[in-house]
């Protein structure tokens, strides 16, 4: 099986549907000594960890242009972007209500507190996602 490697913390989307898909997912800091430790790097905080991707492996980000070294130690390089169809945002819908994917919640507020929500998150450091009551 082969293993990935997130960079971002705390577990997103991306990490638990890699799980759910049977991938080993494991978490890098600055500073780790995890050179050419694994078959695939998922970037999802603009971190360059090509490093830890052993020679002929999988490096995918969702911020940054493919590695510039990346001919040197033959990796598979992409940038990708999220884009979803209808079966499935059906499909993560699902798992989300039998409880397979967690939506991390930060805090509830009410509509008339919208500015506030974007100041938090213009601020950083929200861990979770910040809902805004409509009714």
């Amino acid at each position: 099986a082969q293993r990935t490697l997130r960079v971002q913390m705390p577990p997103s989307f991306a990490v638990q549907l890699a799980r759910l898909r049977g991938a080993h997912v494991a978490a890098l800091g600055r500073g780790d000594d995890v050179e050419g430790a694994f078959d695939g790097v998922l970037d999802l905080a603009g971190v360059d960890a090509s490093h830890a991707v052993k020679p002929g492996g999988a490096y995918v980000s969702t911020v940054r242009p493919p590695i510039a070294n990346r001919d040197a130690r033959e990796l598979r390089a992409a940038t990708i972007g999220m884009r979803f169809d209808r079966a499935q945002l059906d499909e993560i819908a699902e798992l989300v209500v039998d409880g397979s994917l967690q939506v991390p919640i930060a805090e509830v507020m009410p509509l008339e507190e919208t500015a506030r929500a974007h100041r938090l998150l213009e601020r950083g450091g929200v861990r979770g996602k910040i809902v805004v009551r409509v009714l």
